[in-house]
């Protein structure tokens, strides 16, 4: 551990920080797959390492951190950790990135210092959350005063998405409304928490369409969406895939599946 950043005593909270039963340790040999296939977001990644010269970031906290991927493309910071609960994940993370600082822990019991942080930054995870207002609430105490909190995730709220994940796999739409807090649901727990400068923008639009000989193989951890489904669930959605592609050629046309995601990312400050 870097000189001046050390850990705290773990929370007594009886909650773990769960993963809405996707198992992270299973998903992490095929969880990069999806940024070579349909979800780059270069923009996005542009933007992080934009934010932390921006602020003249010394000490960087990735909560949610998975394999590394976005932590690996932040080399500003002097200081960077990235925090995950699953140790499957942290393995490929340190595989792909030996020099990086990780640390298995639950979201919700980060066993770190307050006042310690300059950025920290959770990319497509705090719907994982068991308890992401109070997550908020330790970020607040972990960053220095002027630190800044980044949150980045899908707005299934707005209804402007259009993704073959929800047009083929039945209830994905739905559980994702419920999975996924609300710009106006985060704005509320920044503000109970203490934070100021609260501002909001797209972090990235991801735009694909995938042609019908692209879109297999599709694993079941392909994303979390897809993971949460049963076994029947999924089968189901794949037939209705199988069943467009085989409609499209006896049309003589080409299947399309579209990817036209948003990412919301919000900012906020510690004064």
């Amino acid at each position: 551990m870097a000189s001046g950043f050390s850990f705290g005593a773990r929370s007594s909270e009886k909650d773990c920080y769960l993963m809405n039963r996707v198992n992270y340790d299973k998903v992490a040999d095929i969880y990069n797959y999806r940024y070579r296939k349909s979800y780059r977001a270069d923009g996005l990644a542009k933007k992080l390492v934009d934010i932390c010269l921006s602020i003249k970031a010394n000490s960087v906290l990735e909560v949610g951190c998975g394999t590394g991927h976005w932590l690996a493309g932040l080399p500003t910071a002097p200081f960077s950790i990235g925090a995950d609960a699953s140790f499957g994940m942290l393995a490929k993370a340190k595989t792909a990135n030996p020099g990086i600082n990780l640390i298995q822990a639950d979201a919700n019991r980060l066993p770190l210092k307050p006042d310690s942080f300059d950025l920290i930054y959770c990319i497509n995870a705090i719907h994982h959350f068991v308890r992401p207002e109070s997550f908020i609430r330790d970020c607040f105490a972990l960053l220095s005063p002027g630190g800044t909190l980044i949150i980045v995730g899908m707005d299934p709220h707005t209804g402007l998405d259009d993704w073959f994940v929800y047009d083929y796999f039945e209830g994905t739409r739905q559980a994702d409304l419920l999975r996924y807090p609300s710009p106006a649901k985060l704005e509320s727990w920044l503000r109970k928490a203490g934070f100021q400068f609260i501002s909001f923008e797209t972090g990235e639009r991801l735009r694909n369409n995938i042609r019908s000989d692209e879109i297999f193989p599709l694993p079941k951890d392909y994303t979390s969406q897809l993971s949460l489904l049963s076994d029947q669930e999924f089968l189901k959605g794949v037939n209705r895939i199988k069943n467009e592609i085989a409609n499209a050629r006896s049309a003589n046309r080409e299947a399309e599946f579209k990817v036209d995601i948003s990412l919301s990312m919000v900012r906020a400050r510690v004064r």
